[in-house]
């Protein structure tokens, strides 16, 4: 007799429990799906701000490149500089990036 009385309060117990515990697994997958989009765009915003660095580094290379490559023009028109101790094949580029290679 005992048993059936306390059959149903146990289970609308247990609902209870039930629904507190979807609700609460509900919210978590909220919070982390927010968290998720909020990292995504904090990776866009890096991602745009590597790519900007890069862009401008390589612009400054370029000009740099442009620069040298008139220095060794004059030099080599004023006879400061020997034209067979110049050796363009030395720079090496790797990712668009000049990098010299000293003897």
């Amino acid at each position: 007799m005992l048993a059936a009385i306390q059959a149903p309060i146990i289970l609308m117990s247990q609902n209870r429990q039930d629904y507190k515990d979807r609700r609460n697994a509900e919210h978590d997958y909220e919070v982390n799906l927010k968290a998720e989009l909020e990292i995504i765009g904090l990776h866009e915003k890096v991602d745009s701000l590597k790519e900007e660095q890069w862009n401008e580094l390589i612009s400054l290379q370029q000009e740099q490149l442009e620069l040298l490559s008139q220095l060794v023009e004059d030099l080599k028109k004023n006879n400061e500089i020997p034209v067979k101790d110049f050796h363009p094949q030395r720079f090496i580029f790797l990712f668009h990036l000049p990098i010299f290679i000293p003897r």
